[in-house]
């Protein structure tokens, strides 16, 4: 006798992970499998969304990808199983990421972004960043194991950064370290072709301030008043130098 409830069981269970991740691939044609068992995406690819990731972190290893490589949103907790290499932009920002292991070794003519995490470590960041660098909005108490180059602009404002130890010696675009807990600019840039903005710290002293500023130098509201004269003496600034005025420290 024919088991009609377990018939429709079967007929109308719903599939299993591994289920949906086989169609998926299948239906995809971005995605084409290596020899080696990881993939490739042949153009500009989104993650959120998508059924290859689940439980914070991606479900396929992926090799490179032929254009940006978006993962934002996606709560993931680890970049394992991320592209090695990504020929636009990378972008995992607004995830629960504590260091970037496993993310891409390479990203060509492109910014990366690992803004609004809970990074603690830059470990696994690309040694080079051909555009914008932005680790901001997270828990960063040095930039160590950060990018050595980044061709524009670094932005590392809103962590809970002590030391700059870690930076590019040499920065051409801007250089943003905001919201922070600089007591000094020891260890950071030598050279920024752009503006440099180190306002709300706790800046006492004018230690390690760059050598050459190609912009404005924007360090407001800090632990003490710094006197324009005074910066200038130490460093070489094309543009302006706004601080907060002395007559706020003497209330």
């Amino acid at each position: 006798m024919f088991n009609i409830k377990k018939i429709a069981d079967e007929i109308f269970k719903a599939p299993t992970r591994d289920e949906l991740l086989e169609r998926y691939i299948a239906n995809d044609p971005l995605l084409s499998k290596n020899p080696d068992g990881t993939y490739d995406v042949s153009e500009g690819f989104a993650l959120y969304g998508t059924s290859l990731y689940e439980d914070g972190k991606l479900l396929i290893k992926i090799n490179k990808v032929n254009g940006e490589f978006d993962c934002r949103d996606c709560h993931l907790t680890t970049l394992e199983g991320s592209p090695n290499i990504v020929s636009g932009l990378f972008t995992c920002y607004n995830n629960l990421l504590k260091d970037l292991k496993g993310g891409p070794k390479i990203v060509v003519n492109s910014s990366y972004v690992c803004s609004g995490n809970s990074l603690t470590s830059l470990e696994g960041c690309p040694n080079k960043i051909n555009r914008n660098f932005n680790c901001a909005a997270n828990y960063l108490t040095s930039l160590e194991y950060g990018p050595k180059y980044v061709e524009k602009d670094y932005h590392c404002s809103d962590n809970k950064l002590v030391t700059l130890k870690g930076a590019p010696e040499k920065i051409n675009g801007d250089f943003d370290c905001r919201i922070n807990f600089l007591s000094n600019l020891k260890d950071g840039p030598r050279y920024i072709k752009g503006h440099f903005y180190c306002s709300r710290n706790r800046i006492m002293t004018l230690e390690g301030i760059p050598e050459y500023i190609g912009g404005n130098f924007v360090c407001l509201d800090n632990g003490s008043y710094l006197d324009e004269e005074e910066i200038r003496k130490h460093s070489d600034i094309k543009g302006n130098v706004l601080i907060t005025p002395r007559s706020y420290y003497d209330l």
